[in-house]
Parts: C-alpha cells; structure tokens; sequence
C-alpha cells in the first residue's frame, strides 16, 4: 500500500512578535479524508521544531478492499479511495483543522493565533529577559541595576521594540541627537528648546521622542517603559549613551529564542557612568 513523503511549516498570525514567527512544538496529526460513513485514516502524526517545521513518511493512506477471485479472497487497493488530506494543529489551548492539506507546500500554513506574549521576546537587560508578557520589567530590570551600581547596563530591543529606535544611530553625540530631535518637533535649529548642558540630557530627550514615533504601532508601552528607564538612568549617574546594531556587536538572540536573521531589527543601547 502506498504511503506519502509529508513536510511543512507552521507560522503564528502576525501579532507584537512579527509577522513570520514559526508555531514551534504544536502537536500535529495528518489525516487521509475518506468518504463519508468509512471514517478518515490518521496516516502521521509529530510535532513542529523551533522553526515550525515538521516532516516524515506516512502510513498506507489507501484503503483496501477484499475480492473473491478463482484463485479465492484477495486483497486489493480500493481504486475508489483518492489522497485527500487535512491538518490537525494542537498548541496548548489553541486548536485549528485545516482542510485540504497540501504536504510539501513551499509555503508555510498560517494558524489563526498569534505567538504568545510569554514567548515574545521584546528585550534583554544585561542577562534578564523581557518578554511580551511583562513588558515593565524591562523598567524594573534597569533599575535595580542603576541603584546596584552596576558598571554597564546594555539594553538590547528586538522587533517592534527596535524599529523606532533606529534614528537614534546616526544621532550618537550630543549634536546630532539635538539635530534629531528638533526636527522630529518641527523646531528651528537655532531654537532654545533643549541647550546643551553639563548632563547631556540631549540624548535622553533623544531617547524619549525617538520612542514616542511608536505611538502609531502595537507597542505603545515602549514609550513609558524605555524613555522611563534610561531617565533614571542617567538621574543615577550613567551619562554615557552609545546605540549600536546587534549585527556590529555580534549580539545573539537569548537561549530557546531562535537566531537573527539578516533584516531583522535589533537594537542595543548600552548606559555607563
């Protein structure tokens, strides 16, 4: 009897994590569609990897029918019986069928939930993530690194936590971060707003306007939360601001959180006294 070669990929609906984020470890079964009173036969079953992948060789999906020939009762494939599959997916409490599946599509299956928000990662503080879940820690993990004393505190924002942050690398020094943000404002540049001054808050406003832009996406928190935190930074000392890629550092994606790939934003703030 024959049996299928089966492969595919499975990716969230867009949500705060992106728009091709793999469904990773759903459960998933395959299914051969018989017709109607006979029952569908489970021909594979697996589960999809960290990057929604999944794969393998079914079982027989023909059925098979008995015949009385001279030479006696024979068993032969039921020519009525064609491949018609479907898809079940199982992640935790979401479940989806879909129906027909087509094995080997070189496009991925979108399941109708997004990614989430424990999962999402929206930053790193030092060692400490910060997922979708609970955004505000990021906050809380600045400072109590900034009243420790720490020598160096690198924030680094992932996906739409990065991209509005973006600007801020061509606006590294004091001048040009006072450039930027007098004409996010609209101001002239011989305007008063924002002077230099011996605490070079230049780039901290930098920071807060930068981060407002966000305003128009799904990450609003990041203009509390960001803005907030380096702040407080500087209230408690750390003066030096540098912003750079994570691809210029060779900054990596935490451990269980995949890798990044070219284009993806990635963005690294590092505060120092």
């Amino acid at each position: 009897m024959p049996s299928i070669s089966i492969a595919g990929r499975l990716i969230h609906a867009p949500g705060p994590g992106g728009t091709q984020v793999p469904v990773s470890g759903a459960a998933i079964r395959i299914y051969d569609i018989d017709a109607p009173g006979r029952g569908d036969d489970l021909i594979w079953e697996g589960r999809t990897d960290a990057q929604g992948r999944f794969s393998g060789t079914s079982a027989d999906w023909q059925d098979s029918i008995k015949v009385m020939t001279p030479l006696g009762p024979r068993t032969l494939a039921d020519a009525s019986d064609v491949l018609l599959l479907k898809m079940e997916v199982r992640q935790g409490a979401q479940a989806v069928t879909i129906s027909p599946f087509i094995a080997n599509a070189p496009v991925p299956v979108v399941v109708p939930w997004q990614q989430p928000a424990d999962s999402v990662l929206v930053a790193v503080v030092n060692d400490k993530v910060v997922t979708g879940a609970k955004p505000d820690m990021l906050y809380e993990h600045v400072k109590d690194l900034a009243e420790s004393g720490a020598p160096r505190i690198r924030i680094v924002c992932y996906g739409d936590w990065a991209r509005p942050l973006e600007p801020l690398l061509s606006a590294n020094t004091a001048p040009a971060a006072r450039a930027l943000v007098l004409s996010r404002l609209g101001l002239p540049a011989d305007s008063l707003v924002l002077r230099p001054n011996p605490a070079d808050w230049v780039i901290v406003a930098c920071c807060a306007i930068i981060c407002m832009t966000v305003v128009a996406t799904a990450v609003v928190a990041v203009v509390g939360i960001l803005a907030v935190a380096v702040v407080l930074a500087v209230l408690l000392g750390y003066r030096k601001v540098k912003t750079n890629t994570c691809n210029q550092l060779g900054v990596t994606l935490p451990a269980g959180y995949g890798s990044l790939s070219l284009g993806d934003y990635c963005f690294v703030l590092d505060l120092e006294k």
